[in-house]
């Protein structure tokens, strides 16, 4: 795998062995992220069911201030520590080895709180709307943010769920990327 643009373009890093995750091909992650170049600068990137942390990475390639990444595997959690390090961004970023949804609860909130959200739970698991409702009870997202789920074309995502109003959804294959829109309170 590589980081597409910024500061750690062409860099590669390194996955996860076997076929225990699916990370989010390259080609994916360069439309996610050129819908969210205007976004990304500057802002606090939450990065659930982080694998080997790509897009988190990617965002702090691409200026993010900082970016936080939850990962149930142990062994996940250690790959993204290493790519960080290997890519001089440990400064920017928190690991945090723990399940969702549940880790939202005592997740520490970044000053202004996080402005993007990318979540890449596996694919077969339709628990979208427990994740936006977890999120949306949380305090943790600043209150102009976003989130996107990726997801298979196969398994719809809810419509409005808690403070989260449906965007768009765009398909890549068998890949889709959902939009979320934190309503203002």
């Amino acid at each position: 795998m590589r980081i597409i643009a910024g500061a750690c373009r062409n860099r590669r890093i390194q996955g996860l062995p076997g076929l225990a995750t699916r990370p989010t091909p390259d080609r994916v992650r360069e439309a996610l992220f050129n819908i969210l170049a205007p976004r990304t600068p500057d802002t606090h990137f939450l990065d659930l069911y982080a694998g080997s942390g790509a897009n988190g990475i990617e965002a702090l390639s691409r200026g993010a201030a900082s970016a936080t990444f939850v990962e149930q595997s142990a062994e996940a959690a250690r790959i993204i520590r290493t790519n960080l390090q290997h890519l001089g961004l440990t400064p920017r970023a928190t690991v945090r080895h723990q399940a969702l949804p549940g880790a939202l609860a005592d997740l520490p909130a970044p000053s202004g709180g996080y402005g993007l959200v990318f979540a890449d739970p596996p694919y077969g698991r339709d628990d979208y709307r427990d994740l936006l409702e977890a999120l949306s009870a949380s305090v943790v997202l600043a209150q102009d943010a976003w989130v996107v789920i990726e997801h298979s074309v196969r398994t719809p995502p809810p419509g409005a769920v808690g403070r989260f109003a449906p965007g768009q959804t765009r398909r890549y294959g068998d890949t889709a990327l959902s939009f979320f829109v934190l309503d203002p309170p």
